[in-house]
């Protein structure tokens, strides 16, 4: 569903899978111009090895249904551009954060058993992904995609949106070592979260309400491991701080065994619905 306005346009879009969401892409790219950068980015080849390649347990991503939000520019949607796009899932939730999904992975597979059991009882909204293009940071585009997500949750009876929230100051070198528990709680000077992706969603509403130290997990042998990362001296077996694109992560490396774990945190936010 379109929602124009003088500085941009949202395109919803529910409960698609993503080869259903590129072939809409595709067959309506002549109308939405901006839908050629989400077909160029959701049919790329990644080069072996890849940490997409590494995932521990079943990835059942492209398997589920999913709700697409894009962000468009431009008066003339046929030349529009890629403002930014989020993606949602649905799950069902007794609402205790204790029993939460184990984080994005787990959310992932929750809808799946859901969805292929047909028992479709959802009556919560999972928020999967929010990425606003380089040139548009900085405009409060994450806002506007965030609150058509809560608009397209509310329009369809759910109660509550969550989410696994990656929190990117813990790829930064001097955090990547920290729990994501005390990440979490660190505040600047002036007492709002470090974070700023932490501090935009309790800004506008949202509540921690969990986390989760498995929230994705991939596993390689070392050979695999060293081919991908910036690893330094590998002088024994235990965690070391590994960087890849710039970013950082903890890794438990095996030396005996011949494998590389990495576990990526996340912090369950909560946004109310109803």
């Amino acid at each position: 569903m379109p929602c124009d306005d003088e500085n941009g346009r949202l395109v919803s879009l529910e409960k698609l899978t993503l080869a259903e969401a590129v072939t809409y892409f595709d067959d309506h790219v002549r109308d939405e111009g901006a839908f050629q950068r989400l077909i160029d980015s959701y049919r790329i080849i990644r080069t072996f090895p890849d940490m997409s390649d590494f995932r521990l347990g079943p990835n059942m991503f492209e398997r589920i249904p999913l709700d697409w939000i894009v962000c468009a520019s431009g008066r003339d949607a046929s030349k529009s551009r890629l403002i930014g796009h989020g993606i949602a899932t649905r799950i069902e939730w007794n609402g205790n954060p204790r029993q939460l999904p184990r984080g994005w992975q787990g959310a992932v597979r929750e809808c799946f058993q859901n969805h292929a059991g047909k028992q479709n009882r959802c009556n919560t909204h999972v928020g999967l992904f929010i990425k606003v293009e380089d040139e548009h940071r900085g405009h409060q585009w994450a806002e506007r995609i965030l609150e058509e997500m809560k608009r397209v949750g509310r329009s369809s009876g759910l109660s509550t949106l969550v989410i696994p929230l990656r929190l990117p100051k813990h790829y930064e070198r001097e955090y990547a070592e920290l729990p994501i528990e005390r990440l979490a709680d660190l505040r600047r000077d002036d007492g709002e979260h470090l974070d700023h992706w932490l501090r935009l969603h309790l800004r506008l509403g949202a509540e921690i309400i969990g986390f989760s130290n498995a929230s994705h997990q991939h596993a390689m042998n070392l050979d695999d491991f060293t081919r991908q990362f910036e690893c330094g001296s590998l002088d024994g077996t235990g965690y070391h701080l590994v960087a890849q694109h710039g970013e950082w992560y903890r890794a438990f490396v095996d030396l005996e065994r011949d494998f590389a774990l990495i576990n990526q945190s996340c912090v369950w936010v909560r946004h109310r619905l109803q």
